[in-house]
């Protein structure tokens, strides 16, 4: 075996950020046993799905639980397969070039999931109005998605929110009494909307 192969079978953490990264440039579903990877601040131009060489398919990275991709130039869709990551802990997408429209099914696996920031993207959440979701966020940035005119309902079962980031998001309802019964929240932006 040589020493590529014993890496991807036990490498754990790995951080490539704050490089000049451009396109593919590794297999992260052969690395079955990582749980970290931070490739942000580069300048990854990548095309989601079709792009990073097989990137885009995460099966292999089953242990996975922090992906990190914030500040490159990825634009596409989002990755079909991060649905697939029932670890996943943290998933920073920010900054980026990224539309898709998100529905309940692309997160419905993400147990987990305690920090989601998909902020300064194209992403449209369609989320039904009774859906639960199946995580707990305590970190949640939106902002410049598109959200719809109405407050997501969802959010009331997130009652761990320490930080929470909906600005121009493109609210324009009256802010609604469940909102302040998020007892956790500590930082709350809702600035650049039309909320009356």
């Amino acid at each position: 075996m040589d020493k590529l192969s014993c890496a991807k079978n036990t490498l754990e953490f790995l951080q490539l950020r704050n490089n000049s990264f451009t396109g593919p440039f590794l297999d992260i579903a052969k690395f079955s046993s990582l749980k970290s990877f931070y490739a942000n601040s580069n300048k990854l131009n990548w095309t989601l799905p079709v792009s990073l060489g097989t990137l885009h398919d995460f099966s292999g990275a089953s242990s996975l639980q922090i992906l990190s991709l914030s500040h490159n130039k990825i634009k596409g869709i989002l990755l079909e397969s991060i649905g697939n990551l029932s670890k996943l802990k943290l998933l920073d997408l920010s900054s980026n070039s990224l539309n898709a429209t998100v529905s309940e099914y692309k997160l419905s696996n993400l147990y987990d999931l305690q920090t989601l920031d998909v902020s300064d993207n194209s992403f449209t959440l369609n989320l039904g109005l009774n859906w639960t979701p199946p995580f707990k966020l305590q970190y949640l940035k939106m902002s410049s998605c598109k959200l719809g005119t109405n407050f997501p309902q969802w959010l009331q079962t997130q009652n761990n929110h320490s930080v929470l980031d909906m600005s121009n998001v493109g609210i324009s309802e009256e802010i609604p009494g469940w909102f302040w019964n998020l007892t956790k929240l500590q930082y709350s932006n809702l600035s650049n909307n039309f909320i009356s």
